[in-house]
Formats: structure tokens, sequence, C-alpha cells
């Protein structure tokens, strides 16, 4: 067995809720359900796939959909769970997640696409995702802007740090000033310098 942990990226899975697809496949795999909490109104549910294997499906408030994220010690394991979540859950795809924001008709579903792609975007830093939360701290609508902010929490990359201190100090809507400052307050609790 590999000691090394592997780990997906969040696994979006559309709107919230989608616990009743994760129990089904659960159940048809024999997955052992551990526990379900509900923290802050986000709703968590952990399943024990395997020997050092888990997935961890939640319920995420701020962008009104839900994500799985799996874990395993054995890299075989993760592969073939990732491909089973692939085929029965039809997670968004990468790609799906970045076009939505190009091809927003408006300013509500700009900003919704942004939220998601920002809950969608991998840990590790990724330039199509950060040039399109990027552009949406530039629009003039403020719930753009707002999902913009919120974005960049999900994936705290040094890029973010000089937009969010932007909008901090410049933003014309006082909310937004105060929500850049709390997500930077989360940047500087895991220690994101900016760059």
């Amino acid at each position: 067995m590999n000691s090394t942990q592997h780990q997906s990226d969040r696994l979006v899975l559309g709107s919230s809720p989608q616990d009743e697809a994760v129990e089904e496949l659960a159940e048809e795999q024999e997955w052992l359900r551990v526990e379900e909490v509900t923290e802050d109104g986000v709703r968590q549910i952990l399943w024990a796939i395997g020997p050092g294997t888990s997935l961890t499906y939640t319920e995420d408030p701020v962008s009104s959909n839900a994500y799985i994220v799996l874990v395993s010690e054995n890299r075989e394991m993760f592969k073939q769970v990732l491909s089973v979540i692939h085929y029965e859950l039809m997670p968004v795809e990468r790609r799906a997640l970045l076009t939505s924001i190009d091809e927003a008709r408006d300013s509500l579903n700009r900003a919704r696409a942004v939220i998601r792609a920002g809950l969608g975007a991998p840990d590790r830093y990724d330039e199509d995702f950060f040039t399109r939360i990027r552009d949406a701290f530039a629009s003039p609508d403020k719930w753009v802007r707002e999902a913009a902010v919120w974005a960049t929490a999900y994936s705290p990359w040094p890029q973010y740090r000089p937009l969010l201190e932007v909008t901090k100090q410049n933003d014309s809507e006082e909310k937004l000033r105060g929500d850049a400052a709390a997500v930077l307050a989360g940047f500087d609790s895991q220690r994101v310098e900016g760059i």
C-alpha cells in the first residue's frame, strides 16, 4: 500500500441537495456511512469506502451547490472509486465550470457561474479559473464582484490577495469591502501570502 494520501479536487455535483444520488451510489457500492454533521449551515456526510479511503459529501450554503471529495491512501483504490464517481454521479466538468462564466447572459447567471467555478477550482493554482474570477472583480455589477470575492475563499491562491486588497480598500459597496476583509482574514489564518 502506498502511504501517500491522494485527494480529489472538490467535485461539484450541482445545486444542493444531491445527497440522494450519493446515498444511492453508496448503498450500491456498500460504503459505510460514518457520520452526518451540520455546522454553520454546512451539511456534511462521510462514508468509509475501504481501508484508508473515504468520501465526504458537502452542501455549500454560499454557492448553493453540493460537492464531494474523495481521499485515499491507496492509489489504485483512489483511481477506481474516482472512475465510479465520474460515471455514476457525473460531477460538473472543468470545461463546463469555465464556459458557464463565459456564456452567462446576465449578471445573476454570471455571479452564480463565478461562485460555482470558485467552488470547483482546484486547490493548486489554475490560470483559466484565476483569469475568469479575476475578471469578475472588475464587473460593474456588485453581485458579480461579490461572487468573485467569495469564489477566492475556496482555493486561496496567493494571486487573489492583491485583488482582495484592492476590493477591501476601494470597492464602492461597503458590504463588499467587508466581505473582502473577511476573506483576507481567512487567507491570513492559512498564512497565504501575496505574490
